[in-house]
């Protein structure tokens, strides 16, 4: 056929014949595609002429010869003889060889289709399912990277090369939850032993994925490794020996291996000798593993179905498929060797032929050397015709297209060698980088140095967009570039141009180390971390943990995505491509060097690392790189630890230091214990420093409490505690805060060293320091004398005093009694441990070596070197106050900038002037200037006005929050002060000759004070206020206005640009003078006591306790006596001292009569002394003078009668909150009463409460309570309860009552302690006795609401009724009858609401029925509704008495819902009609025809009606075809027809009328013999005078039920707001849920019908569950507006309805009145019923919406009609346009008001069902979010859940779930809603947790209800036995609920094992409840047995029946 096809194309050539050329065309594309097709078929018996082509090659080779056939009849007529042929490229195939080798070469036709372009394989031309030999790139854990051609990557997960490895990893997966992770890893195999880099593998497109995000394009492409993927398509037939291709090793033999080539019914074996060299070579040496992928070529076929294979490089390589074979394209794969011929040279490549049939392209990166020059390098080297073997690249069977490489390294199967890695890798940043050739539109080929030929992608040319690269990047140029990776399959090392790539710090994983401070962007915040961009291709996670030092609640808060974080890298898996950081600021800040590996880990090292473990044995630290440490468990604190996990914990950041390390075998031991514990010291040897030098040290670590330093130059580590950083306490945490390592120290005092534990001890106490500055030596025991004063620090403290350290080692003793002048008891009172102190040298024992020490003040200001020490603490106090609040580092030089700035214009002295802002109690707020403010002292003149202008005199100056002290200065002469030279001139000569100068105390701080000195032209000085020792003790020392005799110590020195800091220096520091101490004969004068009453006593010494002595009454007050012993001493008697019981006052109201008397001696007993003016208790000791002592005394029997100096335990130890015992009665003494109590003193500082209702049995007057109980009265209290905590003491004056004396007919007070409307009031008679007044006992008169006037808590008067000891109940009664009339008490026309309030003339008075025998038939009474039931009400007449009213009893008039008539608590009237005492039944009539005599009574009847008549009645139901009407007072019924209704037709009469509608009806037509009547309502049939009258009664009856309502609207306002709370609880149960809405989302209208599909959602606060019936969704049709009713036809007889004039009486007279309001009121009701019947006919009738603007006129009449909106919604829906349909929606929300909230939802939830369908997931948020704000939260989460549900997302759905259940986890139904949807999805365990994640967050009350509906949601959709079982577990609890047994009873029905529901009902009929609860038992039972049971069982019942009724009646 071949010479057939060429023979008539050469004649065309040769003769002209362009006719035969033409009929070639068509013939030749046909010859060339059939063959290799024919071979392909295998259809031996084709029928008819079937062709060989497809139809698309049919059709394309007749659209071809068209064409051609078309340009030669071009060329025909254009070109004439004498135009010579154009000069063409020759093209040549493999098809032309034959016709080529006989007459030369073929020119072909212009038509002829050729390749122009060898293009490579882009991206877009990639298909799934074609092959394409690969290069292996990249190896990781889990995936391998794959280089493909054109420099493209795709990637092949690891189950996607052979089942046995995807076997394997599944198996790893599955077991992960039981392994431990390290053996998880050791089941995966480990691609890096199965693979190689560079390894050509040939692969098959699986997937391939390019999707846009954000700005960027992700581009995807998956491969597959696995053989019966690669070869797929191929059969045995097809196999040849030579064919190459992959296979797995399936299992290792004895002689070889197994391999599978994914060929069905091939099964391939590798002999041993085969695989030797591949295993050697290639292998490593590693037999072959099962699993693993090999390249093979067939080595020989066998008859059956082995292959045998070889896997030998050389042979493979060498492999080629035979030429005389003819395989088909599908038949190629990529990787097969091929003889092919060159067709022709491109400019960018080459056209190769292939077995005879197939071309291919070589693209210029495959030819097999660069490609500089194509004129030179391509037609250079190539020539049409030129044979040569090529290897296959790709096979793109569907595209038919051929890829092929010349390549060295792919045609031998070997990687590309590439530079050296440590010449050129990646990140290599390469100089003078050439262009040799560019490729426009695609990049640059370049000459590296040193790593030859290399690419860069136009992409990476420049950071900006890169056009005309020609230009720019002309060939010849030179570059900086970058290595960014190389290309394994193309041979390229890839680079970039790119500046922000060449400048970046990270290229690859292994340039990031441990421990670098990073920045990167954050991309995601995930539920375990957040991810962070550290460079566009390397990603870092920094751990949930490592987030922050503390657990964040919300860290979404702190790392927002597109945020810049500073981040610190843990570790970094270079072989994994992982990095982990660490947001710890404890880690980021910390200055010591990390520990990144075992190398860098060195002894004594300090560093910081993370617990990651608590074991018995102690901690595991994890430092950098993973590097793990064990801290043993004596490591980890000086003090015993038992038990680690009590004192660390997983993630505790923690400093450490290194004790050993082996790098080897890599273990590390740490130690918690920072402090170095080797004999040298961790450096240095403890030799090198003595006690006492003063040094300097460079800080290691700063530690909690303290600071580890290393001492220079020696090198010895020493430990400073935080108490040694200051001499003063209150900045040691300060101070500690503010260092940081590295930070050298100086002025560092050794203070001590123990040899045994090799540790320094080291102090930086200023006092320390400066003491032995000064005597340039330790001091020595040698060098102390006695009275010498020394500083020193408490080293420890004992029980007998404390032991003081001096600087240089020497420790000395101070006793108890020399710690204070004051009394000590407890010395840790007065001193704390390494406190500063100066001591007095008060002994020394030379032999013991021993020095005893004195801290009394009195000691140390004796002398005057205290001084010295005075003004070095109080300087080292300004020092360390300045540097507290200096700025930090980073920002000092700024702040020290302003804070001079600010501070030059308010110096210390300046006189300023500032405006008043605000008054204080502790002084006055001045607003200054440069926001400044100051603090004026208070001053006891009158205060300044608000915004008055004052100056003062700067005294102090607050840096850090800019405040300055001031004191007022008068007139504006007043300078302040100038530190010029005179006046330091005077100050150096006052401190050089230590003169004493005068100053006045202006202010007092807390540590200091001060000082104005008027002789220095008041200069300011600052002195010391407290003692030495005596920091932590109030001060009590100076005070405002004292003058004072000081000496300068201190002289402030000029300060210039100095800093915040240096405020300290501008300080005058002062001495105060101290006075010597009086002498004892001085003290001893001062207490003396002068003419005393007792003439035995001298001093204040001679009052002893217990001493009995003689007094004056001077005075007597209302709670004390003063008590005159001397002219200069006094004393008092405490009104709690007067006596021991009652018995002993004779009068009440004043104790203190018969008992003292004024100006009487008597004799009295010593309890005590008290400050005379802070009114504190004195210790017996005590050294206050004596006009500051008062004597405590008492005249107690009791106390007087124990001998002379003896007094009793109870004046020793006072009476306290803590001794006060409940239940026992005291002596007390009213000390002040208020509006609803007293208060009483049982003690001198012991207070008590007697509240109103403890006051008396009787109810007391609160108006009245300072005459009833004057201040002072005496009366025995009872304790009822204590509070320690909050001091508080309830006490009582009433006897205890019980149920014992508590007797019947008794009258006593109550406090009303609950109020129900509908029962009664409850109240508290006692503490733990409660009552129960019902609605019958509140008053003589009844009221409509009996409960109103009282409150809770009011205080009543009321008589036991009954008392119940057994149950504890009490019931009493407030009539005034019992209780007895007590006259209304009137004060200032104030009404007393403690009396019961006597009711209002209401109605009749209601005589009390006590009993049934006070009932009489025929008697009318009131009562109140009791209950309510089925067949009628009950009316309490008492507390045990009632009455039924039978249902026909209730009412004349027909009631249409007679139970909301009636409610529980309301007042009626009725008859008796019968009474039954022996039963106690009674019955009763409300009807006002029987109650009221007098009431219109008259009975209408058939005779007496007739045809005109105007009744009144009301609508009792409604028919389709008219309304039926009840007359009023009669017992007939009739019906109104449809067309009587109205004078215009009316279609809906629902719109019109409901049941229970008041109307006045005309009688059209009477007939008495069949007992009917018909009505007419239309207006036409009224006159006005009628309508009137009608309008007349409603209003009338309006203003009456206003009446009532106003009175009642209150009540009903707080039971409605009660009902919410419980309406939970009154939710339907036992009801069946129907299936759920399983409709599909197809059809557009159903999904905005779900809009209303959920309005069952409530917006309450809470709910009952998950609804067991669903509303179905609301139904809005499918658009298919049909006829509506109101066009049809009108049936027969009703042609009277029509609007004709002829259908009305013709009433002239009648049209022309002037229509009434009532009148009006219907023609306007009948108008909206007309335009309402337009609407349905335009929306249902033929007339449905075409147009927008049909709706538009719709929404005009009906702006809140969510129906239309929604309707509109669907209508741009089925246009197609979701955006108008958003618009709608937008609409919709803005028009419909904002009453209309159902409405509102409605659109809401269209709208969310729209962008759930039509829209994204992120604009369904946004309207879900704007839907919540705008409605009921949980409505619209619930609607959303529904939303998800019903479009089965259900991970959304269990998402949303998970968030209502955080927000809304008080809500019953969001809990049970849970749990039902996880059981639907078959998640049982996720919904019993949800069962116990509600419990722990629901309220109690709601336990029972959300336990009962899980139940019943596992008796349907879980497991019944766990439902039964739930329930057991309720009614054990709740035995006596019917209403769950009714639920439990229902659930076991629809389960449907009658033995078991039989078992439940025998249970449930035998348990003890009342008859009528019995009774509705055994009715189900009786229908149970009825409808699923048998007729023995029907009978069982009621036999069971009839033996519970004779057993009652028994």
């Amino acid at each position: 056929s071949a010479s057939e096809t060429t023979t008539p194309k050469k004649n065309a050539a040769k003769n002209g014949e362009k006719q035969k050329a033409k009929a070639a065309k068509v013939t030749a594309p046909d010859a060339v595609v059939a063959a290799p097709v024919v071979n392909a078929l295998e259809e031996s018996f084709p029928r008819g002429g079937a062709s060989a082509l497809t139809p698309l090659e049919y059709r394309e080779v007749v659209d071809q010869a068209k064409q051609d056939v078309l340009f030669e009849q071009i060329d025909t007529v254009d070109d004439g003889a004498t135009k010579p042929p154009q000069k063409r490229k020759r093209r040549r195939g493999a098809d032309d060889a034959a016709a080529e080798d006989e007459d030369g070469p073929v020119k072909k036709s212009r038509g002829d289709r050729t390749i122009r372009s060898a293009d490579g394989l882009s991206f877009k031309r990639i298909n799934v399912g074609m092959t394409i030999l690969g290069c292996i790139k990249e190896i990781n854990d889990l995936e391998l990277v794959v280089s493909l051609p054109h420099q493209q990557t795709g990637t092949v997960s690891i189950t996607e090369i052979s089942d046995h490895i995807t076997a394997q990893v599944e198996k790893a997966a599955a077991d992960d939850d039981d392994d431990d992770e390290d053996d998880n890893d050791s089941s995966i195999p480990d691609l890096r032993t199965l693979f190689r880099i560079g390894q050509p593998v040939p692969c098959v497109v699986i997937a391939v994925e390019d999707k846009t995000e954000g700005k960027g394009t992700k581009r995807r492409i998956d491969l597959s490794l696995k053989p019966d993927l690669v070869n797929a398509g191929l059969s045995r037939a097809a196999m040849f020996e030579g064919m190459t291709l992959t296979a797995a090793v399936v299992s290792q033999e004895d002689h070889g291996y197994v391999l599978s080539a994914g060929i069905e019914g091939v099964t391939g074996f590798l002999l041993r000798k085969n695989a030797e060299k591949y295993v050697a070579e290639v292998n490593g040496g590693n037999p072959l593993a099962i699993g693993q992928l090999v390249y093979a070529a067939v080595l020989k076929l066998d008859e059956g179905r082995s292959v045998q294979f070889t896997v030998d490089p050389e042979a493979v390589a060498k492999s080629l498929i035979p030429g005389k074979l003819a395989p088909t394209l599908e038949t190629l794969r990529a990787g097969s060797l091929v003889n092919a011929k060159v067709k022709d040279v491109l400019d960018n490549g080459l056209v190769l032929s292939f077995l005879g049939i197939f071309e291919g392209t070589v693209d210029w990166f495959h030819v097999g050397h660069p490609v500089k020059d194509s004129a030179t390098d391509l037609d250079g080297q190539f020539k049409e015709g030129q044979k040569l073997r090529a290897r296959l690249l790709f096979v793109d069977s569907a595209n038919k297209r051929v890829g092929l490489t010349l390549t060295p390294a792919l045609m031998n199967l070997a990687p590309h060698e590439f530079a050296p890695r440590d010449t050129i890798d990646i990140g290599t940043i390469v100089d003078n980088v050439s262009v040799v050739r560019v490729d426009a539109g695609f990049g640059c080929l370049l000459e590296i140095p040193g790593a030859g030929i290399g690419y860069v992608h136009m992409s990476k040319l420049s950071d900006a967009h890169a056009d005309k690269i020609e230009k720019r990047f002309r060939a010849g140029t030179a570059h900086r570039a970058r290595v960014i990776g190389f290309d394994y399959c193309d041979g390229l090392t890839l680079v970039t141009f790119q500046e922000s790539i060449i400048n970046q710090a990270y290229m690859r994983y292994e340039d990031i180390k441990a421990g670098t401070i990073i920045k990167g962007k954050i991309l995601k915040l995930e539920s375990y971390g957040v991810l962070v961009e550290i460079t566009n291709n390397i990603r870092g996670l920094c751990p949930k943990r490592h987030l922050s030092d503390v657990e964040l609640t919300k860290p979404e808060k702190m790392f927002k995505e597109g945020a810049t974080v500073k981040c610190q890298v843990l570790s970094v898996d270079a072989k994994n491509k992982r990095v982990a950081l660490t947001h710890r600021k404890s880690l980021m800040g910390s200055n010591l060097d990390p520990i990144t590996s075992y190398e860098d880990a060195k002894p004594d090292q300090i560093a910081y690392g993370v617990i990651s473990a608590v074991r018995d044995f102690g901690c595991i630290v994890h430092f950098y790189n993973n590097v793990r440490g064990l801290a043993p468990i004596s490591e980890l604190s000086d003090q015993f630890i038992k038990n680690p996990s009590d004192h660390f914990k997983v993630n505790q950041v923690v400093k450490c230091r290194v004790l050993s390390v082996d790098p080897e075998s890599e273990k590390l031991s740490v130690s918690f214990k920072l402090a170095a514990s080797s004999k040298t010291g961790a450096g240095g040897k403890l030799s090198a420093v003595e006690i006492g030098e003063v040094v300097s040290g460079r800080i290691v670590t700063v530690m909690p409490e303290g600071v580890l330093v290393e001492i220079a130059p020696s090198k010895v580590r020493g430990y400073i505690p935080k108490m040694h950083l200051t001499d003063h306490a209150a900045h040691a945490d300060k101070l500690l805060a503010r260092f940081r390592e590295g930070q050298t120290l100086k002025n560092l005092v050794v203070v001590s060293k123990d040899q045994r534990k090799s540790r320094v001890w080291v102090s930086m106490k200023p006092l320390l320091v400066e003491e032995l500055k000064r005597r340039k030596k330790a001091i020595a025991f040698e060098d102390i004398k006695e009275g010498d004063v020394v500083p020193g620090y408490v080293k420890g403290i004992l029980e007998a005093g404390c032991l003081i350290a001096l600087p240089g080692g020497v420790v000395g003793m101070v006793k108890l009694h020399s710690v204070s002048d004051r009394f000590v008891s407890n010395i840790a009172e007065h001193v704390q441990l390494d406190q500063t102190v100066i001591a007095s040298v008060s002994g020394i024992d030379t032999e013991l070596q021993r020095v005893n020490l004195s801290l009394k003040q009195s000691q140390l200001t004796a002398t005057q070197a205290t001084s010295v020490y005075e003004s070095s603490y109080l300087r080292s106090f300004f020092e360390e106050e300045d540097l507290i609040h200096s700025p930090a580092e980073r920002s000092a030089k700024t702040e020290a900038k302003d804070a001079r700035a600010w501070l030059s214009k308010f110096t210390i002295g300046s006189i300023v002037e500032g405006k008043v802002k605000k008054h204080l109690p502790f002084g006055t707020i001045l607003e200054l200037s440069d926001d400044v403010s100051g603090l004026l002292a208070a001053s006891t003149d009158n205060p300044l006005d608000v915004e008055a202008k004052v100056r003062g005199r700067i005294m102090d100056v607050a840096v850090e929050k800019k405040i300055v002290d001031l004191i007022a200065v008068a007139g504006k002469k007043v300078q302040g002060v100038k530190w010029d030279g005179e006046l330091l001139k005077k100050l150096n000569a006052a401190k050089k000759e230590n003169r004493q100068l005068d100053a006045v105390v202006e202010i007092v701080k807390e540590d200091y004070v001060i000082l104005s000195l008027p002789n220095l032209n008041n200069a300011v000085a600052y002195a010391l206020a407290k003692g030495f020792n005596s920091a932590n003790q109030n001060f009590t020392r100076y005070r405002v206005g004292q003058t004072l005799e000081v000496t300068v110590k201190e002289i402030p020195a000029p300060q210039k640009d100095s800093p915040a800091s240096g405020v300290a220096k501008q300080r005058l520091l002062v001495a105060p003078v101290h006075k010597k101490p009086e002498t004892e004969a001085t003290l001893t004068t001062k207490r003396l006591v002068k003419d005393p009453i007792d003439g035995e006593i001298r001093t204040l010494e001679d009052y002893t306790p217990g001493r009995l002595t003689k007094g004056r009454v001077q005075s007597i007050k209302e709670t004390q006596a003063n008590i005159t012993l001397g002219s200069n001493l006094k004393g008092r008697i405490h009104i709690t001292e007067l006596a021991d019981n009652m018995d002993e006052i004779e009068d009440p109201n004043r104790p203190f009569r018969k008992i003292v008397a004024a100006g009487q001696v008597i004799e009295c007993k010593v309890i005590g002394f008290h400050d005379a003016h802070s009114r504190r208790f004195l210790p017996f000791s005590h050294k206050n003078p004596i006009s500051k002592t008062v004597v405590e005394l008492t005249v107690r029997p009791s106390e007087l009668a124990l001998p002379n100096y003896e007094l009793s335990p109870a004046a020793t130890a006072p009476l306290t909150i803590e001794t006060v015992e409940v239940g026992s009665k005291y002596l007390g003494f009213v000390q002040s009463s208020v509006e609803d109590a007293i208060w009483v003193l049982i003690g001198k500082n012991l207070l008590g409460r007697v509240s109103l209702f403890e006051m008396s049995d009787n109810v007391p007057s609160a108006t009245n309570l300072s005459k009833t109980f004057p201040i002072g009265k005496a009366v025995t209290v009872r304790v009822l309860k204590k509070n320690p905590e909050k001091k508080a003491l309830d006490l009582s004056l009433r006897d205890e009552l019980d149920f014992d004396t508590l007797k019947v007919g008794t009258v006593l007070g109550g406090r009303i302690s609950k109020i129900n409307p509908e029962q009664g009031v409850g109240l508290q008679l006692g503490s733990n006795i409660y009552a129960t007044a019902y609605l019958t006992d509140l008053r003589d008169e009844y009221r409509k609401n009996p409960t109103e006037g009282f409150e809770k808590g009011q205080l009543v008067m009321c008589c036991v009724l009954h008392v119940d000891k057994e149950k504890k109940r009490v019931e009493v009664s407030l009539r005034a009858s019992r209780v007895g009339s007590a006259p209304e008490e009137e004060e200032e026309g104030h009404k007393l609401r403690t009396r019961n309030e006597q009711a209002a003339t209401v109605g009749e008075h209601a005589e009390e029925i006590k009993d049934i025998s006070d009932l009489k038939p025929d008697a009318v009474v009131a009562g109140y509704v009791h209950s309510i039931s089925e067949k009628g009400c009950f009316v309490r007449l008492n507390r045990n008495l009632a009455a039924r009213v039978k249902i026909g009893e209730l009412s004349d008039a027909f009631i249409k819902d007679w139970k909301s008539a009636f409610k529980p608590g309301q007042l009626v009237k009725g008859r008796i009609m019968s009474v039954n005492t022996d039963n106690g039944h009674v019955e009763m009539a409300l009807k006002n025809s029987l109650v009221d005599p007098s009431a219109d009574t008259t009975q209408i009847t058939f005779a007496t009606l007739r045809k005109g008549q105007k009744v009144k009645g009301t609508v009792t139901r409604i028919e389709p075809f008219g309304v039926f009407i009840h007359i009023q007072n009669s017992s007939i019924r009739g019906l109104c027809h449809v067309t009587q209704l109205s004078d215009t037709p009316v279609t809906k009469i629902d719109k019109l009328y409901s049941v229970g509608d008041p109307v006045k009806a005309y009688i059209i037509k009477v007939d008495p013999e069949k007992k009917k009547v018909s009505f007419g309502l239309k207006a036409s049939y009224f006159e006005d005078k009628d309508i009137e009258d009608e309008d007349e009664e409603m209003e009338e009856a309006a203003e009456d039920d206003d009446v009532e309502e106003d009175g009642n609207e209150d009540a009903e306002m707080e039971d409605a707001a009660e009902e919410n709370d419980d309406d939970d609880d009154e939710a339907a149960e036992g009801e069946e849920e129907e299936s759920e809405d399983e409709m599909g989302m197809e059809n557009l209208a159903e999904i905005l019908a779900h809009a209303q599909a959920d309005s069952d959602v409530e917006s309450d606060g809470d709910d009952a569950g998950p609804d067991v019936n669903e509303v179905e969704p609301l139904d809005i049709g499918d658009f298919n507006w049909g006829e509506s009713e109101a066009d049809k036809a009108p049936a027969d007889g009703e042609g009277e309805g029509s609007e004709s004039e002829e259908s009305y009486d013709g009433d002239d007279e009648a049209k022309s009145k002037k229509k009434s309001r009532r009148a009006k009121q219907r023609a306007k009701r009948e108008e909206e019923e007309r335009i309402a019947r337009k609407e349905v006919s335009l929306l249902e009738g033929d007339q449905a919406p075409e147009v927008a603007e049909d709706f538009e006129r719709l929404l005009l009449g009906s702006p809140n009609s969510s129906y239309l909106w929604i309707k509109f919604m669907a209508f741009q829906l089925q246009m197609a346009e979701v955006e108008k349909a958003r618009a709608v929606a937008e609409r919709a929300l803005k028009s419909i008001s904002f009453r209309e909230e159902q409405e509102k939802m409605n659109v809401w939830v269209a709208w969310m069902n729209l962008e759930n369908s039509y829209g994204t997931q992120e604009s369904l948020m946004k309207v879900f979010e704007r839907a919540t704000q705008m409605n009921d939260a949980k409505a619209t989460y619930m609607h959303l859940v529904r939303i998800y549900e019903r479009s089965q997302k259900w991970d959304l759905a269990e998402k949303l779930y998970q968030a209502m259940s955080k927000r809304f986890k008080e809500s019953s139904k969001v809990w049970t809603s849970m749990g039902l949807f996880y059981l639907k999805q078959g998640k049982v365990d996720e919904s019993r947790k949800t069962l116990q994640r509600s419990l722990q967050s629901l309220a109690k009350r709601k336990h029972v209800k959300t336990i009962c509906k899980f139940a019943q949601m596992e008796f349907k959709y879980g497991e019944p036995e766990r439902g039964r079982t739930i329930f057991e577990g309720i009614m054990s609890n709740y035995p006596k609920r019917v209403d769950l047994w009714s639920i439990y009873l229902d659930m076991e029905i629809r389960n449907g094992d009658s033995d078991i529901t039989r078992r439940l009902f025998e249970r449930v009929i035998h348990l003890k409840f009342s008859s009528k609860k019995v009774k509705f038992f055994f009715k189900k039972y009786l229908e149970f047995e009825k409808t699923r049971g048998t007729e023995e069982g029907v009978e069982h019942v009621r036999q069971a029946a009839r033996a519970y009724v004779e057993q009652q009646q028994q």
